[in-house]
């Protein structure tokens, strides 16, 4: 009975993840982000701003701020510019099961947002579908920079007792900004899904998760 369901759950997830991944030629926007924040006015007198930021150097970890934008009636605005070699922190084989992988030499950085207010950070900005990480169907999204094309394709499945999680990749990068998205297709987290959409899920907002004690901030 065990085996059954999963190959049913991997049927399933196989084709919303072939669904969800057809070409598009407004991939572009990518480097362009119009944050819709989750019950956004509540924050209007709590966040000033939002940086985006990197993460870089292998030995010693710096970090950039590569766009800012005002935070107004509950949303802001932020466009990515490409990154240089040298702020490429990983290779894609740092991140996903190397064996899947089209080109392992492919550098990668991920985009952090950061909440501002009088020059404190005071949290940062994720990208989900929902409060509750544990809910069935929960999905989030996150942004990843590529130098070159890539491809990550296959099925890992790995035992998490008591489950037996099978986790499906369908990931289609292209050089510049790329949307990387995750869900979970069974309240249990038997099964996750990961996939490349050339348009955000309709479902997803940012929430921002503010911090008790706040940091001030020492960037250029």
């Amino acid at each position: 009975m065990r085996i059954v369901f999963n190959v049913l759950i991997i049927i399933f997830t196989t084709f919303l993840v072939l669904s969800c991944n057809q070409d598009d030629p407004r991939l572009g926007g990518y480097s362009k982000i119009d944050g819709i924040v989750n019950n956004g006015d509540t924050y209007n007198n709590k966040i000033d701003s939002v940086y985006g930021i990197i993460y870089y150097d292998q030995i010693d970890i710096k970090l950039e701020k590569i766009a800012k934008s005002v935070f107004q009636n509950g949303r802001f605005y932020l466009n990515l510019p490409p990154l240089p070699e040298d702020r490429l922190f990983f290779t894609i084989d740092n991140r996903f099961p190397k064996s899947l992988i089209s080109d392992t030499t492919v550098k990668i950085n991920f985009l952090t947002l950061q909440c501002i207010s009088m020059g404190y950070r005071i949290g940062e900005m994720y990208l989900h579908n929902s409060v509750n990480r544990y809910d069935s169907g929960f999905m989030e999204c996150e942004y990843i920079y590529c130098n070159n094309p890539v491809r990550v394709k296959g099925i890992i499945q790995k035992k998490s007792n008591p489950y037996i999680v099978t986790s499906i990749y369908d990931l289609k990068f292209k050089k510049g900004w790329n949307v990387l998205t995750r869900s979970t297709s069974d309240q249990n987290f038997e099964s996750k899904i990961y996939y490349t959409s050339n348009v955000l899920p309709s479902e997803v907002k940012w929430y921002p998760n503010i911090m008790l004690v706040h940091e001030l901030i020492r960037q250029k």
